[in-house]
């Protein structure tokens, strides 16, 4: 039995793995969305101006200093492109499961299969449920927050020469703290992992001390986000408790939904139930981390590896509680916001070990491997969506194009910027534009709205398309068609009057699956639209490429 539980937790990770690492090749995009274009764009400008203590600005209750350390070096070393903040995603994923693996070679007392402890961690780390953590740059404090924590849990369990373990874990803590708030309650987490493992009770004081220092610095000069409240949320009786249960089985909430989707419309609405089932598996989880915890301290049977395990849950729950009472006015739906996906699968991981660690008979053994396995398969449902339509980042493209030529199109703005906050995005675009940043500094939006139409490079050898329609709205003309070349990066659409005047840009990247089965070069974005001045007269539309025009006939 324990060789068909470790083929299948093994094969069951590795497709968990593969589908969420192509679903972050699947729907990336060069372009910065919704917090990057202040978070990111917004702190580089401001740190052009020499204003470096935009370090420590807040980011709603959040000073989210390391993951600017990662923006800034985006945008000095690799071009503000999103690739190297999207990679560090994984990475910082890829660390809390090393992290796990290693406390358990090192301090497990109940051995089991490798593949199956290895396919447990990289499988539930490695849950598309976080889509929103993985593929969106901005993200990377979510998940190295708890990292920090998780290497301050692993160095504080460790028996031998307690100074440096103890200056070690102090250390990460203040790191995880610097990632997001709610490591600041790290510190409290560890004092009370002192306690778990009968530490002396110096220790944890020291910890604690540590802990309230780093809070008074963090707090210092601190302003409280004042959210609103849904009026729906203000008239739910226990909201913080039930917000709370929900956040601790919060991906099971993607993976029921998931189902949902699967049944016919003529079934019960299983989609009413995602929250309760979310709820459930929160409150179960809790349930099993409760009275495990419970035993092995009136046991005494809290080792350090088993103490490491229980911290690291515990602060998971500190993050759900904190969460409860500084979000519950957004309503119970923000409970299993995606950016919650993270610290919930992580807690669901140590939990499975530390029952695996616990359980000593046959049947509480294959009852310990049977049960997250089962769990991990559920939620992995939801890897499908890693595959999902990713033809709303055109949409992107049209915005930021609009804005570069000055015809904007704030329909277009609003999916990658609150439309509240336009000026905003406006502002920073034209910084980005100004220092050449990601796609401002290369390619086709580099090149639209400076480059300029000239008969004499006009090469008929190198595309394919056709200029399909036009329309005019407010003066604005709207055009439309397809355009492939041999490569398959996105093509600048360069628009001209009758004079062969330079009136307007397009930008290919629109699904066109009629054109692709009809072209066999075409791909299946070789659609393109572009914005023009209005003009008496036919417009032509040409593809721009390395110094070259194709005319769309």
């Amino acid at each position: 039995m324990s060789r068909t539980l470790s083929i299948w937790a093994s094969l069951l990770a590795a497709l968990i793995v593969a589908t969420s690492i192509y679903g972050g090749y699947h729907f990336f995009s060069p372009i910065p969305y919704g917090d990057q274009w202040d978070g990111e764009l917004g702190f580089f400008k401001d740190l052009t101006e020499g204003n470096y203590a935009v370090f420590w600005a807040q980011h709603m209750e959040h000073r989210i200093v390391f993951s600017r350390v990662l923006f800034w070096l985006d945008i000095v070393l690799f071009g503000g492109r999103n690739v190297f903040t999207i990679v560090a995603n994984y990475v910082l994923l890829f660390a809390v499961a090393l992290v796990l693996w290693r406390e358990y070679r090192s301090g497990h007392k109940e051995s089991h299969p490798p593949l199956l402890v290895v396919g447990l961690i990289l499988g539930f780390l490695l849950l598309w449920v976080q889509a929103e953590n993985i593929k969106w740059g901005f993200q990377s404090q979510c998940i190295a927050v708890y990292l920090f924590a998780l290497m301050a849990f692993a160095q504080f369990s460790r028996s031998d020469n307690r100074p440096l373990r103890i200056s070690l874990a102090m250390l990460f803590c203040v790191a995880s703290t610097l990632s997001m708030g709610n490591g600041v309650v790290a510190f409290g987490v560890m004092a009370i992992q002192g306690v778990l493992q009968r530490r002396p009770i110096r220790e944890s004081l020291i910890v604690a001390a540590g802990g309230a220092l780093c809070a008074l610095i963090y707090f210092h000069g601190y302003y409280k986000p004042i959210l609103p409240i849904d009026p729906a949320a203000a008239h739910i009786s226990l909201i913080r408790l039930k917000f709370f249960a929900a956040f601790m089985g919060n991906p099971t909430f993607f993976a029921w939904n998931t189902i949902a989707a699967m049944i016919s419309s003529n079934a019960m609405d299983w989609g009413t139930w995602s929250l309760k089932i979310s709820a459930l598996f929160g409150i179960a989880s809790l349930a099993v981390a409760t009275v495990v915890t419970v035993r092995l301290f009136a046991k005494a049977q809290v080792t350090p590896y088993r103490s490491f395990l229980i911290a690291s849950y515990g602060l998971v729950v500190a993050s759900a509680m904190g969460a409860s009472n500084s979000r519950w006015m957004l309503g119970l739906g923000a409970s299993v916001s995606g950016r919650y996906t993270t610290p919930v699968v992580i807690s669901f991981a140590v939990l499975a070990l530390l029952v695996l660690d616990v359980v000593t008979t046959r049947r509480t053994r294959l009852l310990a491997s049977v049960a997250p396995l089962a769990l991990l398969t559920f939620t992995a449902l939801y890897q499908s969506q890693a595959f999902e339509d990713n033809a709303y980042l055109y949409k992107w493209k049209l915005a930021v194009l609009g804005q570069k030529i000055g015809l904007d199109h704030p329909e277009y703005d609003a999916t990658i910027y609150p439309a509240s906050m336009h000026d905003w995005f406006v502002a920073n675009a034209n910084f980005a534009a100004n220092y050449e940043i990601g796609l401002y500094g290369r390619g086709w939006l580099r090149d639209a709205g400076v480059v300029k139409f000239d008969a004499a490079r006009v090469d008929q050898s190198f595309c394919l398309g056709h200029l399909d329609a036009t329309s005019t709205d407010k003066g604005v003309i709207h055009a439309s068609g397809w355009a492939t070349t041999a490569g398959r990066e996105t093509l600048l659409i360069v628009l001209t009057d009758a004079e062969g005047k330079t009136i307007g840009y397009g930008v290919s990247g629109e699904r066109r699956l009629d054109v692709s089965k009809a072209v066999k070069m075409a791909s299946q974005d070789a659609g393109w639209t572009g914005f023009a001045n209005a003009t008496e007269g036919p417009i032509s539309a040409y593809v721009y490429q390395h110094g070259r025009f194709c005319k769309l006939p």
